[in-house]
């Protein structure tokens, strides 16, 4: 991702302070994704327990930040182990952390130029 205003890159735009407070929120989330997942998709206890042994912390932090209309959407690495090729599919594209701009920015760098999609 490109900042158009700079041209800078943005790819690291997390406090580095910030950071842990920063992972739990985003694990927090997934783990909201997941259950929301397998009640509406129930699936076999392959992928269900696949599906749970998901996580996000400081060796598999969220990457490829895309900003859309109105939130910053992150990636997070998918483990494979234990899942199907079905249900890591939908992993790997469906399962995007999203923030508002207001609840992304505590978390940002103070120089950080998403501070500017933050409405007054």
């Amino acid at each position: 991702m490109m900042d158009l205003r700079t041209g800078e890159q943005l790819t690291d735009e997390i406090d580095p302070g910030k950071q842990t407070a920063f992972l739990a929120i985003c694990e927090q989330k997934l783990q909201r994704e997941i259950s929301r997942y397998l009640h509406e998709n129930p699936q076999d206890s392959t992928d269900t327990a696949g599906l749970r042994n998901q996580h996000i912390d400081a060796q598999h932090p969220p990457t490829d930040l895309h900003i859309t209309a109105d939130s910053v959407t992150f990636h997070h690495a998918v483990d494979y182990d234990g899942m199907t090729h079905f249900v890591r599919r939908d992993m790997e594209y469906e399962f995007r952390l999203a923030f508002s701009f207001a609840e992304l920015a505590p978390f940002l760098k103070p120089a950080s130029p998403l501070h500017r999609l933050r409405k007054p």
